[in-house]
């Protein structure tokens, strides 16, 4: 659609040389992408999350057998795969990873790389486990790299996910609920959603007061008026988890739980009780918050335009989205105008390329960004915060 919009201007580019222009220029600023991710360290609030991306996977196909002259062989063919592409979000600055699996190591690695101190305080949903903020020295012994939190609003979104499934809109369960008598669960998940509700606008509350008076106490205040309302709901999840409680041997239920219940509602329950920890994390540090929604917000345009960004079809394409998304985002955290920075960083960039390294393919165009030698205060005043 580009290359058809531009030639309408005289500008005629295949689509191969956009892609080619693209990868190009990425490859151009990804000194000035790296040197961004050196301020993830300074940071003492990180959000972490996550979200899929599709990309074509080339392979191979096989030449036509011997015994059919006459058929042509397909070079290639393209298959969809799911990616991923993860976010590490700080007040400062707003980094993009693309990857082609799901693994929590991989923003951990860019956490550990940049030497966080133990006192950051780093959110996320329970996809990221225990195990997440664990770091092994030399000995073999487990010791916690960073403060790590679990969302609240994850929580919350369970039970609403389960009132969306069983009731019509005016509030009455659906005839599944009714059939295996399941209301009860109805009851409990509009507990839980207006118990998490409270304490979330309670928390709010706070931060807006705390804000405004940087003498009071954030850490105070949430323990007086956030983790009494807490301490509630996880009180009353353990006692509904312990009648619901499914003790299993080879994958079949042993014991028979008390009260039956369906298993959106048994899910919720279990990562609600099962994450009691990461849960109330945030009560204990200064720098801890109660849900995920600002990181959440970061990927707005990326779950929106899915897949009709401009090359980025590709796994090469994805990670070249990720350097300008990051840029992107950064800026508009630092109030900079995206389109100058962009002219003032290529711009740079260009009077530096004898200090990028870049790597080339055969006819020696641009593939790749390998390494540079660019002054880190060079790099400093194209950082978005600095021209804002």
């Amino acid at each position: 659609r580009i290359s058809q919009y531009l030639s309408r201007y005289g500008a005629r580019y295949s689509r191969q040389q956009l892609y080619s222009y693209v990868n190009i220029v990425t490859a151009m600023i990804t000194p000035v992408f790296k040197h961004m991710e050196g301020y993830i360290g300074q940071a003492k609030l990180i959000g972490i999350d996550e979200t899929y991306w599709e990309c074509r996977e080339k392979q191979r196909i096989k030449s036509p057998p011997e015994d059919e002259p006459g058929k042509k062989a397909q070079r290639s063919k393209a298959k969809t795969i799911r990616s991923y592409v993860f976010g590490v979000i700080t007040p400062k600055v707003c980094i993009y990873l693309h990857s082609l699996e799901r693994n929590s190591d991989i923003p951990k690695q860019l956490l550990l790389e940049h030497d966080i101190s133990r006192d950051c305080f780093i959110e996320s949903d329970a996809f990221y486990k225990k195990m997440f903020s664990q770091i092994e020295n030399e000995n073999g012994e487990l010791s916690k790299a960073f403060i790590h939190g679990i969302c609240w609003v994850h929580a919350r979104r369970n039970f609403c996910e389960l009132l969306n499934f069983s009731t019509h809109k005016d509030g009455v369960p659906v005839t599944e609920m009714i059939t295996n008598k399941w209301e009860q669960d109805i009851a409990d998940s509009r507990y839980f959603v207006d118990a998490i509700s409270n304490s979330i606008s309670i928390y709010n509350d706070i931060v807006k007061d705390c804000n405004k008076d940087s003498s009071l106490d954030i850490s105070k205040l949430k323990h007086e008026k956030v983790k009494p309302l807490i301490d509630e709901i996880f009180t009353k999840a353990q006692d509904i988890f312990e009648t619901i409680k499914r003790c299993r041997a080879n994958g079949k239920i042993k014991i028979e739980p008390q009260r039956k219940c369906s298993d959106r509602f048994y899910k919720a329950m279990v990562y609600l009780v099962n994450n009691k920890e990461g849960l109330t994390a945030f009560l204990d540090s200064p720098y801890g918050v109660m849900h995920n929604n600002n990181v959440e917000e970061k990927f707005r345009e990326i779950d929106i335009l899915r897949n009709s960004m401009m090359a980025s079809d590709t796994c090469k394409g994805a990670e070249n989205l990720t350097v300008l998304y990051s840029l992107y985002k950064t800026c508009i955290v630092n109030s900079t105008d995206f389109k100058f920075y962009m002219k003032k960083i290529i711009e740079t960039m260009t009077i530096h390329m004898n200090e990028i390294e870049f790597e080339k393919d055969k006819r020696g165009t641009i593939t790749d960004f390998k390494s540079h030698n660019i002054s880190s205060d060079v790099l400093d005043k194209l950082m978005p915060w600095n021209m804002a």
